[in-house]
């Protein structure tokens, strides 16, 4: 279901809302797009071929400034600026460059050049000043100012937490350290903030491979390591701290490439594969418990020689990717849907005049993409919030959610009923300057989840660890769901499902704690939309299993008139003499004793300290319970047996 509208929309500023500064792109051979049309049309008079790393940067309006391979730099004329030869990165460089702006000065730039396999050169930056050549620009005598030597090919960037600022980092070659360098107004800071944290990037250069790259709202960072894995990072963008490394793929011997998030940031997606496996593009849910488990191909590629390269968000919302020698390039139309519906069209942009791809794309600073409307909890029957990125100061706005509804609200919230996608659309006003915004939504159902069952089991040797198989609750807690839709996740207890620790084995799961009650939480959750779940509870719990003497002696006594004659062979029984030795070690407070005629358990003794016996010898059948759990029980039995009184003759 889609709802579609058109509303034409007033924004404060075009560029504090509509950000061009990725609008153009070069590379690989003489390959480039603009997307200022709002849609990516191919570019023919491009100079760059490079084998992987570029980096472009445009003015807010959209409008090319330069773009460099990290070792020449072109002016938006395509000629090489004076100065702009033999920086230190290198085009066989995943992310031989990365271009920022000097916050407060318009004219001036950094371009961040890495070098390739952990070469000498390592991590520097060189100036531009746009001032400079009639407006063209010149690389300044700050040159190959070199931060740290040896690198792997990596290096991102983002703004700050104040937005007035920027992060960009970059990983060593040797160990684990991510090193973040702040750029002010002041310039580069030289000093890093050091990270030491994930995987140790060391003993062989082709492990340097692979993109780097942040989510637009800077709070994730995913690292491929190339041949190693790929890792997910929490980023501080206030501290430049990173942190809370997570392994989502592992690919000893295979080369992870390329990275992108989707523009909320709860979607990556790979390429890996190429030298010794079929290349993939493998989509992860950032969502999910177990991030690595959630991985879809949604690509796979079986052409030798032909591989997937980078990947590279675009201004219009679609995620673009590259495969090697070929002109065109692959994209992922709706890269916050999971699986299919993200829509992968291989052949979506044709190159043209001979141009084509090799492996890489411009890398941008991530922030760039971070505008736009803003969506918090797209599910059924919540409140929806809605807020504008780009423009802090927009004085009046209006909304209209694409299911009839609207709001004047600058923030809004708002309630679907019904799920499906919607066109979301808003105009906001302030003087006479215009832009238009748009964003489709897909609103998802909340399931439901019911409460099951404890699950009470008996010790079978009587350690009070058992081993659970929590999936046998799915059925009963789905209560009908379609499972193809929902899933259901576990956690070992409240804190547990706050801080998203599931257990990672549910269908084999031991509790924490012996013949201790333990309450799991299921969380079930929208496969389309990990954010729409609900919750339920159950208690697990392991109760001692009952060991009876299974060889209990006879219990005799001698003919007497309790009952009758001393001859009729006929007496009382006191049948709790034998508790002591039935419960065979086992608490008589834990455990109850219930005696039976037969060996059905049906014919209930009701008074066993005064049982009658009907025959001379008769089995006595014992049931011993746990009080706690009924259903933890053992059956035994024993002989009861009258002695004839001896028989005394006179002489």
């Amino acid at each position: 279901m889609k709802k579609t509208l058109l509303i034409i929309v007033l924004f404060l500023s075009l560029g504090c809302f509509a950000q061009g500064e990725a609008n153009i792109w070069y590379f690989g051979q003489n390959a480039g797009l603009d997307f200022n049309s709002g849609s990516p049309v191919a570019l023919a008079d491009g100079q760059l071929v490079t084998q992987e790393g570029c980096a472009t940067i445009s003015n807010a309006s959209g409008q090319l400034l330069f773009y460099t391979d990290g070792v020449s730099v072109w002016n938006k004329n395509h000629q090489i600026m004076p100065n702009g030869t033999n920086l230190f990165g290198d085009s066989s460089s995943t992310q031989s460059a990365i271009i920022i702006p000097k916050p407060n000065d318009p004219n001036m730039y950094y371009i961040f050049t890495v070098t390739e396999l952990g070469r000498a050169k390592g991590v520097c930056y060189s100036e531009v000043n746009l001032s400079l050549n009639g407006g063209l620009g010149d690389v300044t005598l700050n040159k190959n100012i070199q931060l740290f030597t040896p690198s792997t090919e990596k290096i991102t960037a983002v703004k700050n937490k104040n937005g007035n600022e920027y992060w960009v980092v970059a990983h060593e070659y040797g160990g684990n350290n991510f090193l973040a360098y702040n750029v002010t107004a002041t310039g580069v800071n030289s000093t890093a903030v050091i990270s030491s944290v994930g995987t140790s990037i060391d003993s062989n250069e082709n492990f340097t491979i692979g993109y780097l790259k942040f989510s637009p709202d800077g709070t994730k960072l995913i690292s491929c390591n190339g041949f190693i894995n790929v890792e997910l990072y929490d980023f501080d963008a206030t501290t430049g701290i990173i942190s809370n490394p997570k392994v989502i793929l592992s690919t000893p011997d295979i080369s992870n490439y390329g990275v992108e998030f989707s523009p909320s940031g709860n979607i990556a997606y790979i390429t890996y594969g190429g030298y010794t496996s079929n290349d993939k593009l493998i989509q992860f849910d950032l969502t999910a418990a177990d991030i690595e488990a959630s991985a879809i191909t949604i690509y796979n590629r079986y052409t030798s020689l032909n591989y997937l390269g980078a990947l590279q968000l675009g201004p219009d919302g679609k995620i673009y990717g590259t495969v090697l020698w070929q002109d065109n390039l692959f994209a992922i139309n709706n890269p916050d849907v999971l699986g299919a519906a993200c829509n992968f069209d291989l052949n979506a942009v044709l190159l043209t005049n001979g141009s084509s791809n090799y492996f890489g794309l411009p890398p941008f600073i991530t922030s760039f993409f971070n505008v736009g409307i803003n969506l918090n909890n797209n599910c059924v029957g919540e409140v929806s919030s809605f807020s504008l990125s780009g423009n802090q100061n927009t004085t009046s706005a209006n909304w209209n959610f694409g299911d009839g509804n609207t709001s004047t609200d600058i923030s809004p919230n708002h309630i679907y009923a019904t799920a499906g996608t919607y066109t979301v659309s808003v105009a906001a006003l302030s003087g006479s300057d215009t832009t238009t915004k748009t964003r489709d939504i897909i609103i998802s159902k909340i399931p439901t989840a019911t409460q099951p069952q404890n699950l009470m089991v008996c010790d079978s040797n009587n350690d009070g660890i058992y081993s659970f198989d929590l999936t046998t609750q799915n059925t009963a807690i789905l209560n009908g769901q379609n499972p193809n839709l929902y899933t259901v996740t576990y956690y070992a207890n409240v804190a547990n499902y706050d801080n998203n620790n599931s257990i990672s084995t549910p269908n084999n799961y031991e509790n924490a704690i012996a013949y201790q009650q333990q309450t799991i939480i299921a969380k079930v959750s929208n496969k389309e939309n990990g954010s729409c779940k609900s919750t339920t509870s159950f208690d697990i719990d392991v109760f001692e299993m009952p060991k009876p003497n299974l060889d209990l002696p006879s219990l005799s006594s001698c003919d007497n008139t309790s009952v009758g004659t001393d001859t009729d062979g006929l007496i009382f029984f006191d049948l709790t003499l034998q508790e002591m030795t039935l419960l065979n070690g086992q608490s008589g407070t834990q455990f109850s004793l219930y005696y039976f005629k037969d060996a059905s358990l049906t014919q209930n003794i009701t008074n066993p300290t005064a049982f009658q016996n009907t025959n001379p010898i008769e089995t006595i059948y014992v049931k011993m319970v746990n009080n706690d759990n009924v259903n933890c029980a053992v059956p035994t039995s024993f002989k009861i047996e009258v002695l004839a009184l001896p028989l005394v003759t006179k002489y």
